[in-house]
């Protein structure tokens, strides 16, 4: 018997080859086995690799991290925990990330991130419309999940790039 259940069709097959096989049914996560293997996703292509090593810079060089909207690769909110500067236990880079996004959408619940001069974000209305259908900038790879029409629900479809995680 398997300590532990197959996560992905490589780790089910190399259970079933092995001795001692207890018979188990397994149903493969369709995304997760796609990012695997990379079928349907360019996120393992030389472009994507740039994309990434460019916004992870901007993480090292803020020490905190950024939310992206990767349809359009526009930085939706870029800051830096600020536990420091409130004593807040929540207040961690991507919490403050989170209430950045809100607040770019008109929302915010943390009067701090409205403020602070280490944080950023872009107002949504200012952003391209979203059509889940079409990438609007040919040189971007396609986004990994789909935005409504009407727009992002907060962090859906957004990319976030941490310097460290979790708390920092």
């Amino acid at each position: 018997v398997a300590r532990f259940q197959p996560n992905s069709r490589a780790q089910y097959d190399t259970l079933r080859t092995s001795a001692g096989y207890w018979p188990t049914n397994f149903h493969p996560e369709k995304y997760l086995e796609s990012q695997l293997s990379g079928v349907g996703h360019d996120m393992w292509t030389d472009l994507a690799r740039s994309r990434t090593e460019q916004y992870m810079e901007v993480c090292q060089a803020r020490g905190g991290g950024v939310v992206v909207d990767p349809q359009h690769g526009i930085v939706v909110a870029a800051g830096v925990g600020t536990v420091g500067l409130t004593g807040h236990p929540l207040h961690h880079a991507a919490m403050v990330l989170v209430d950045l996004v809100a607040r770019s959408q008109g929302g915010g619940a943390w009067k701090h991130t409205a403020d602070t001069t280490e944080l950023s974000f872009t107002l949504t209305e200012s952003l391209p419309p979203h059509d889940s259908e079409l990438t609007l900038d040919s040189s971007l790879p396609p986004p990994l999940s789909c935005v409504p029409s009407s727009g992002p629900y907060l962090c859906t479809g957004y990319d976030v790039y941490l310097w460290r995680e979790p708390c920092h």
